[in-house]
C-alpha cells in the first residue's frame, strides 16, 4: 500500500514555497491564525475547505493529489 498523503503538510510546503504568513492565509479564509493552522496540521481536509484554500493560495492541489496517486510527482514544491 502507498504511504498516506498527508494533505496539511502538502498546504504547508506551498505556502511556505510562497512565502505566506498563516495569519494572511487566516485572513484570507476568513478563520482565526489558531484555526488555520488547526486545519494544516490535518492529514486530511474536505474537498470544500480544500478548494477554498486552493482558491486562496492560486495553487491546484487536486492536482498534487492526482499526480501522487497516478505516481507523477514531478512538482519541485517540496511534496
Amino acid at each position: 500500500m502507498k504511504e498516506r498523503i498527508h494533505v496539511g503538510r502538502m498546504i504547508l510546503a506551498v505556502q511556505k514555497a510562497k512565502r505566506i504568513k498563516g495569519a494572511e492565509m487566516a485572513r484570507l479564509l476568513n478563520m482565526t491564525r489558531v484555526n488555520w493552522y488547526s486545519v494544516v496540521s490535518r492529514q486530511s481536509i474536505n474537498s470544500e475547505l480544500l478548494m477554498e484554500i486552493s482558491v486562496a493560495m492560486e495553487h491546484d492541489f487536486f492536482d498534487d493529489i492526482s499526480r501522487i496517486i497516478n505516481g507523477r510527482n514531478d512538482n519541485d514544491n517540496g511534496i
